[in-house]
């Protein structure tokens, strides 16, 4: 099966995301388009800080507190986000998700399994609460969560964007649907480093032995690699 066809088959089938975009990377870096490869790599590896994140990974922070007088207590009720913007800022509403996609998978396990996102990182903003939200009454434990949805959202936009690119891909360049994986043992990855076929070794991943091959390769190196590409 074709790389291109790969791919499309894991998109399609609800299959490893990881995995789709690893492969995806040998597909971008074949078509010099840096946009798009950031985009694959930012998927994979998370969003740096001074990087935008896609509109898809915005989400919002939902707060619920416990308040008490001391004599009465009422648990886990929904702090208005306005009130959170008012007493911090955008940034402790506004949520960016920039984890790559393995963390998002991880999310998603976490909602099947009926757990939910918290945020750790919200005793500031309980301090600066009180008794500002209801009068006479103090916060006394303030919980962040991300909704469940945001982490099926960046998946299904993830997917798409994906079968986007290969759909288009095969329609502008039909020889793409030729392009296979090969698998190299140490000893024939040694050999072809030997040659040093720049073209070829950029097309190692880091990671592992696999070697983009398209066609057409130089007769040379089909013979040394002892290789036929269809």
């Amino acid at each position: 099966m074709s790389l291109l066809r790969e791919i499309m088959k894991i998109v399609t089938d609800g299959g490893s995301l990881e995995a789709a975009l690893l492969k995806t990377r040998l597909l971008a870096a074949r078509l010099e388009s840096q946009a798009f490869e950031e985009w694959v790599q930012h998927e994979l590896t998370g969003y740096p800080k001074d990087v935008d994140v896609p509109d898809y990974r915005m989400t919002q922070i939902y707060y619920t507190g416990t308040f008490t007088n001391g004599a009465w207590q009422y648990n886990d009720q929904p702090i208005p986000s306005d009130i959170i913007r008012a007493l911090t800022n955008d940034k402790m509403v506004d949520y960016p998700v920039r984890d790559g996609i393995h963390a998002v998978d991880d999310a998603l396990k976490q909602r099947d399994s009926g757990k939910t996102m918290i945020l750790s990182d919200s005793a500031n903003i309980q301090a600066r609460i009180g008794d500002k939200i209801f009068k006479g009454l103090h916060c006394l434990r303030l919980t962040a969560t991300v909704p469940e949805t945001v982490f099926t959202n960046i998946d299904g936009a993830v997917r798409a964007r994906l079968l986007e690119f290969l759909i288009k891909l095969e329609k502008s360049a039909p020889e793409s649907v030729a392009i296979t994986i090969a698998f190299f043992n140490q000893s024939q990855s040694r050999r072809l480093q030997r040659w040093s076929l720049t073209s070829l070794i950029k097309l190692f991943l880091e990671a592992s032995a696999l070697l983009l091959l398209v066609t057409p390769l130089p007769t040379v190196a089909r013979l040394m690699l002892a290789i036929s590409i269809r």
